[in-house]
């Protein structure tokens, strides 16, 4: 009764706003018309706006990929020199930790068939990086850090083939991680589980049926999670959290065995599955979604694009969150788009959500539009910037080190809805060791996307030489807004530092992190001694427990711990973190 309620007064309160609420406004701009493509957004150049790279096919039927500078508000075609693309994907990340964006970029060229290619940027200019991507259409490129070692890795699928490239200092080198084979496919990284590194959500065409599964990043190794959600392909995949609870839930679009549009969003239950989370959306294909609060109410909304299930039709729309009932946004009259791409970004600085649309209309016809969110003449507030974390705190163990923090706030976005960023430098106020695509002085972050952190609290970062280390950290919120970061915390990592956490008599701990209860098992012992030890080295439980019998540790604030196991002579350490 309580959702009907609600999505009755959502109905009313925008067929209020319906006859003079007008939220966006197109900004007209000499910007190349593209369908069959992407865009992506990202402050380039460093100068406090957000530029954008645009890709794709002409009216005329050539192949484009060319980088707009924000001036103002004013889009500018630079000279840069890109390879033009279509039906591919584009991203920004600083994978040499210089702190400047460069460009990763896959598809379907005009003369030298598909490609995968990074751009590296120099101080501005890009240059063609030769990382050895096999070229793909029809498929995703994406940024990711999977070994927590401080530098973005890649993941390349399309072709039928499912490729994961680890990054050691600037060469990347094929893994042996074994996905499939996929085609018309997407990719995100998150941590759905909460566990502290980036899982792989993947969604395509087997060549068998059509796949949409997560792969749980298990210490470097990727475990199918068999979540039993629909296979789709040709349309849109993202790890994101419309719900507010501090997990990422799945949304994914596209084609599904019948060949029907569809639009599925899934919730993460916390426990390892997800259950299906129901909408209103339109069934969308060859199609883009980006999530984003563009109202400013602290949840995520939607802006999408696609093909419908009508014949010949397609869509372009914003809907709204509204405690996670999504509803049309009814004065958004935007053109219907395939083939398309949109993308969320508060392009004027002005503290709320714009957006750019390029694709084909019905009729094929390739169009590029800009709209600006007119916040200040409707009912949406301005979007203020979350607090910065407090509380810093390190463990070194090793060449590794696990870094906590406690949760901020946020006049908009509820604390369960909060992202965070890191950085780490060799120096202080650096960022040579982490890069977190934000200005260190003011937060503002150069890229519309989650902290590298997700929404964890806690984050262990392995493989650091002996040296001193600088660290800070900022809150996002659902707007992509970053505060600034923190007081800056410091660290040393010594070469003769000794891993204390070895196997021991503890051979599983069960969740780690952990909420309410920890297993804790052994395959020596049937019953041992354990201590529960703080960060600051005083024992905070103690108990004699037997192998698999379930230790309450929902007294403990949200932190790393130590658990010292002992039986007779034998003495083992072992890590826990408490969410």
């Amino acid at each position: 009764m309580k959702r009907i309620t609600i999505l009755i007064s959502a109905i009313f309160i925008l067929l209020i706003f319906e006859l003079d609420a007008q939220p966006f406004e197109q900004l007209v701009a000499p910007i190349q018309g593209v369908g069959r493509s992407v865009v992506a957004w990202g402050d380039y150049d460093n100068d406090g706006d957000l530029d954008f790279v645009l890709c794709g096919i002409t009216p005329s039927g050539t192949y484009l990929s060319k980088i707009y500078e924000n001036d103002n508000g004013t889009f500018n075609v630079t000279d840069a020199v890109l390879t033009g693309v279509k039906d591919g994907s584009v991203a920004w990340g600083d994978f040499d930790n210089d702190n400047d964006l460069d460009i990763l970029l896959t598809g379907e060229t005009e003369n030298d068939g598909d490609l995968a290619l990074i751009y590296r940027n120099d101080d501005g200019v890009f240059n063609e990086y030769d990382a050895g991507l096999p070229g793909v259409s029809y498929g995703d490129g994406v940024w990711g850090d999977y070994d927590n070692d401080g530098d973005l890795d890649i993941l390349i699928t399309g072709n039928w083939i499912v490729s994961l490239y680890e990054n050691i200092d600037g060469i990347f080198l094929l893994t042996q991680a074994d996905f499939g084979l996929l085609q018309n496919s997407r990719a995100a990284w998150g941590d759905f589980d909460n566990d502290g590194d980036l899982d792989i959500l993947l969604s395509g065409d087997t060549g068998g049926g059509y796949f949409a599964d997560i792969f749980l990043n298990q210490a470097g190794v990727f475990i199918q999670a068999n979540l039993g959600m629909t296979g789709l392909f040709s349309g849109s995949a993202d790890l994101v959290d419309f719900d507010n609870d501090g997990d990422l839930d799945i949304s994914i679009t596209g084609y599904d065995i019948y060949l029907d549009p569809r639009f599925l969003t899934y919730d993460n239950m916390g426990n390892g599955s997800v259950a299906v989370h129901d909408n209103i959306m339109e069934g969308i294909a060859t199609s883009s979604v980006d999530w984003g609060d563009y109202d400013n109410d602290g949840d995520l909304d939607i802006l999408m694009c696609g093909k419908t299930a009508a014949c010949g039709g397609s869509v372009s729309k914003v809907y709204s969150n509204n405690d996670g009932i999504f509803l049309m946004e009814p004065g958004a009259s935007l053109q219907g788009a395939i083939r398309s791409n949109a993308a969320w970004a508060d392009f004027d600085n002005d503290g709320d959500l714009d957006f750019i649309l390029s694709g084909m209309t019905a009729e094929e016809v390739p169009f590029t539009q800009l709209f600006l969110n007119m916040a200040g003449s409707n009912e949406f507030v301005v979007n203020t910037v979350p607090d910065a974390p407090e509380g810093l705190e390190t463990i070194v163990d090793g060449l590794s080190v696990t870094f906590s923090w406690e949760k901020a706030g946020d006049a908009q976005t509820p604390q369960d809805g909060l992202y965070y960023n890191l950085r780490l430098g060799s120096y202080s106020g650096g960022s040579d060791k982490i890069t977190p695509m934000a200005d260190e002085g003011s937060g503002y972050r150069i890229i519309q996307a989650i902290g590298n952190t997700n929404m964890n609290n806690t984050w262990t970062i392995s493989g650091l030489m002996p040296g001193t280390y600088y660290w800070s950290v900022q809150t996002i919120d659902q707007a992509y807004s970053g505060s600034e970061f923190s007081e800056e915390g410091t660290f040393l990592v010594i070469a003769t530092a000794v891993n204390e956490f070895e196997a021991g008599i503890i051979s599983n701990i069960f969740p780690n992190p952990a909420s309410d209860k920890v297993f804790l098992y052994s395959k020596t012992q049937e019953k041992f001694e354990i201590s529960i030890i703080n960060a600051s080295g005083q024992e905070v439980y103690h108990a004699l427990v037997s192998s698999g019998d379930p230790v309450d540790v929902s007294f403990l604030k949200k932190g790393i711990y130590f658990i010292k196991a002992g039986a007779g002579a034998k003495v083992s350490v072992h890590r826990l973190v408490k969410r």
